[in-house]
């Protein structure tokens, strides 16, 4: 930037006054214009611990899918404390645009 870079403060005032739905749509469309189709290829399942997260009183566990080929985080899923990653993955699913491919 010609002055600099922005300080934390008006970076922050900046992305909290944008409109969330509008960024999440616009994400959207970005993504699919530079994503390859992704048929026929493998979308990881993972759930990790958010490092450092005890220390806010809970432990934060994230179920994400990931496209291996494309490098890129489709969706991501909180699980709900005290239980195991297997009912986050409907809803996690549930988030992505998947259909069956004709064999």
């Amino acid at each position: 930037m010609p002055h600099g870079i922005a300080s934390h403060d008006t970076l922050s005032d900046v992305i909290g006054r944008i409109d969330k739905g509008a960024f999440a749509s616009a994400f959207v469309q970005w993504v699919q214009a530079g994503l390859p189709s992704l048929a026929d290829k493998h979308i990881a399942l993972d759930g990790k611990r958010v490092r450092g997260s005890s220390q806010s009183g809970g432990v934060l566990h994230l179920m994400s899918a990931f496209a291996s080929e494309a490098r890129l985080v489709l969706a991501i899923q909180p699980v709900v404390e005290k239980s195991n990653e297997i009912p986050a993955i409907a809803p996690l699913l549930a988030q992505l645009d998947i259909h069956a491919v004709p064999q």
